[in-house]
């Protein structure tokens, strides 16, 4: 069953997904997610099961999905004004929680 996403969490998905067109493009991008797909991954997990999604992503591109958790970031910081300095020991699945726990409190 997938879950609607709330606003914060439509929010950070939008932010990855704008990584991915920016980076990819636009037929990649879309090549990716059917990719994920079928591996059982679905757009809900990327703010669901930010794990899961990430690595789904590094089956796909190996190592170099660290360059697009490192993009992720970034634009999510930048989306809700967070100091990227803050955290910058987090990966894209800590911050995707720590951001969800927030929202909650």
């Amino acid at each position: 069953m997938v879950l609607p996403l709330s606003e914060r969490e439509a929010e950070i998905a939008d932010c990855v997904d704008k990584v991915l067109t920016e980076v990819l493009g636009e037929f990649a991008k879309r090549a990716i997610m059917i990719t994920m797909n079928e591996k059982g991954i679905t757009p809900s997990d990327i703010v669901k099961q930010p794990d899961r999604f990430m690595d789904g992503l590094r089956s796909v591109f190996g190592s170099g999905a660290g360059v697009l958790e490192k993009a992720f970031i970034f634009e999510v910081c930048k989306r809700f004004r967070v100091d990227t300095r803050s955290v910058a020991n987090l990966s894209f699945a800590d911050l995707v929680k720590r951001m969800r726990n927030h929202s909650e409190g």
